[in-house]
């Protein structure tokens, strides 16, 4: 699913930026080996929530957050690397589909 949705970023000239599981956690929790259930805690506390969002949700709000916090504090975030040959793969691969772009 990441590389699909990275994929089709590509396709419409966004531009992504990666950040690892670890990393996040660490923004969040204070370590980078934080349970989920832990993750979903302290993402609830950060952002005032009333609930715990859902599973998924809470790994979307953690690396929200983390980036956030990062681009706050002026630390780098690994941008990823337009690939001229990669876009024409994807734009190839979307033709093949029918896709326009």
């Amino acid at each position: 699913a990441r590389g699909a949705m990275v994929a089709m970023l590509e396709l419409a000239d966004c531009q992504t930026v990666g950040m690892a599981s670890t990393s996040a956690k660490k923004t969040v929790c204070g370590h980078g080996r934080a349970k989920k259930e832990h993750v979903a805690d302290m993402i609830t506390r950060h952002l005032g929530l009333s609930a715990h969002p859902y599973e998924d949700a809470a790994d979307a709000l953690s690396l929200a957050y983390a980036y956030a916090q990062k681009m706050q504090h002026g630390f780098g975030i690994e941008r990823t690397r337009r690939s001229s040959g990669k876009r024409a793969g994807f734009e190839a691969l979307a033709k093949r589909r029918g896709v326009s772009i």
